[in-house]
């Protein structure tokens, strides 16, 4: 017989195809991080309520040529008007520029330190050399929060608001804010940079006491009286003679101001208490044009260690330069002359000052 074959085993199945490989998302791209916030109360001196609601935006050309065109324009109408780019000149519109660039960076939503570049920029794009440009900077927070600059970086915001809103008259009052800005002796020497030292000294016998370390209680009444005053009209005390202070000031009217306040804190005291009186003596010192180096306040501690040596109790005598500095008319200051040559120190009437 035939030989059985067995039926052929079944064709396999038909395998699935591989499945192709997942897709792969491209990397996302690398965002740099955002820098750290300012800490709560960390203030810049800036005026924040133009960009409170703003998204943060990058500072872009445009905006560095939008406060250019600005400066452009306020210098078409500025230059005819001033007799000269002096210092006083250049210093009132690196404050008045300032003030603009800050509200321009307020106004697109930019960051402080943003605002703080448009502002490096366009004092530089006056041809401010590096160094000063720097000073500047440093110094803006408190020229801001300081009333007798800040009217300058106020202006400037007003007209760069007015500039933005087309108001095309925005710079016509200008020239006659530049003409009151170098106009007064005080605030050129401000723009100058002052260096003005006062030096005090007791008149009275310094007896030890039972006071703290057998400090006389006249040296510790003075240091109080004293030191309230450079806390008030903002001096730095240089250095305690013994029986005096020397202090110094970036303003010389601020230093004739701490000098009244002393006298009459004193008066007051020996008018309540004959017993135990105390009196000083006052000398004041000053310098215009200088960065305040310890070269320049050595000369003006010395000369107003020379004013102080030429007053009596109770006296405040000032340099003809610190009075020409200090005061906006130093002709209506009531005082007697003194020194040699005659009226080159005057004895200032504290009492009528006040």
């Amino acid at each position: 017989p035939a030989p059985v074959l067995a039926p052929p085993d079944p064709a396999p199945a038909p395998r699935d195809p591989p499945a192709p490989p997942a897709a792969t998302e491209p990397p996302a791209p690398t965002v740099p991080p955002e820098p750290p916030a300012p800490p709560d109360g960390f203030d810049l001196g800036f005026a924040f309520d133009y960009a409170r609601e703003l998204p943060p935006v990058a500072l872009t050309e445009a905006h560095r040529n939008a406060v250019l065109l600005f400066l452009e324009r306020a210098l078409i109408v500025l230059t005819p008007a001033v007799k000269s780019m002096d210092e006083a000149t250049q210093f009132g519109l690196h404050l008045f520029l300032a003030g603009g660039a800050e509200r321009f960076g307020a106004t697109v939503g930019l960051k402080n330190l943003q605002k703080f570049v448009l502002i490096r920029e366009a004092i530089g794009s006056l041809g401010t050399a590096p160094d000063a440009i720097e000073d500047f900077c440093e110094r803006f927070i408190d020229y801001d929060t300081d009333e007798k600059y800040r009217v300058m970086t106020d202006v400037g915001r007003d007209i760069m608001e007015m500039y933005l809103d087309d108001n095309h008259a925005c710079f016509a009052g200008l020239p006659e804010l530049f003409e009151r800005w170098t106009g007064s002796p005080v605030a050129r020497a401000r723009a100058l940079g002052i260096t003005a030292v006062m030096v005090t000294d007791i008149t009275d016998a310094l007896e030890p006491d039972d006071g703290e370390a057998g400090v006389p209680g006249v040296v510790r009444g003075h240091n109080g009286a004293v030191r309230r005053a450079l806390a008030e009209f903002h001096g730095t005390e240089l250095h305690h003679t013994g029986r005096g202070i020397a202090a110094l000031f970036t303003d010389a009217a601020n230093a004739i101001g701490a000098a009244a306040m002393v006298q009459r804190e004193l008066a007051r005291h020996n008018a309540g208490d004959p017993v135990t009186p105390l009196h000083v003596r006052i000398g004041i010192d000053a310098d215009a044009g200088s960065d305040p180096v310890a070269e320049t306040i050595d000369q003006v501690t010395e000369g107003a260690a020379l004013a102080c040596a030429g007053a009596e109790a109770g006296e405040i005598v000032v340099s003809e330069t610190a009075l020409t500095l200090g005061t906006d008319d130093p002709l209506a200051v009531t005082g007697s002359p003194r020194g040699d040559p005659p009226g080159s120190l005057t004895a200032i009437d504290w009492l009528k000052e006040a």
